[in-house]
């Protein structure tokens, strides 16, 4: 029974190791942003968040030098924010680029992080019926790590992906009723992904904590 308990021991404290790993892995090496995006006639609202100490490497934020990013020092960089966050996405439809008129930029909180919002307005000259985004901003050079969570609202439907440099572009063709592709990774395919991986190596832990107590019963 204490073997058996032992056993069981070791398989939660393997799982919470494994839950907790690719969060720190994810905090350290894969900065996380945000796109919340809504098509309403022919306009497009994207508000795109970003990791401000991931921007610390394309904009000074920390004007202070104190290692900290405040809604002042935002506040201040506004003018070089629009310049970066507003030539990172490129979007189309019906083969018509529009050019972002930004809006507000500020220091907020998403997903309990802190994040510099900005909000752009993306104008065509008719419906739009098609969305194709390009998260061209892995096209910056030394912008390597870094996921962006969208979600995408156009009539009444919602698709939910996520940019990475491996998946940057998202087509969404509503008008010809097809059904629309992605390069984007669907969220759902991450946490899939992750839950697989999370099981492998649980049974994989598993298997090798039943073998070394074999052994030592041997």
């Amino acid at each position: 029974m204490n073997t058996m308990k032992r056993f069981m021991a070791g398989l939660l404290l393997g799982a919470g190791l494994l839950a907790a790993w690719p969060l720190a892995a994810s905090a350290h090496f894969e900065p996380v942003g945000y796109s919340d995006v809504t098509v309403g006639g022919d306009t497009v609202d994207y508000a795109l968040y970003m990791d401000p100490y991931q921007l610390m490497e394309f904009v000074d934020l920390d004007l202070n030098t104190d290692g900290y990013v405040d809604e002042e020092e935002v506040a201040g960089q506004k003018e070089a924010l629009a310049g970066f966050m507003g030539t990172g996405l490129r979007l189309s439809s019906g083969g018509e680029e529009a050019k972002p008129v930004i809006g507000r930029i500020e220091l907020t909180e998403k997903g309990k992080l802190p994040m510099v919002r900005a909000d752009l307005q993306f104008k065509f000259s008719g419906p739009v019926n098609n969305l194709d985004i390009e998260y061209a901003f892995f096209e910056k050079e030394d912008f390597v790590h870094h996921l962006n969570m969208a979600h995408i609202q156009l009539a009444n439907e919602t698709k939910d992906v996520v940019f990475t440099k491996a998946a940057s572009s998202f087509v969404w063709d509503r008008a010809s009723g097809a059904t629309h592709s992605a390069s984007a990774v669907p969220t759902q395919t991450i946490v899939k992904l992750g839950a697989l991986i999370a099981f492998a190596l649980l049974a994989a832990l598993g298997a090798a904590l039943w073998k070394r107590r074999r052994t030592a019963k041997a």
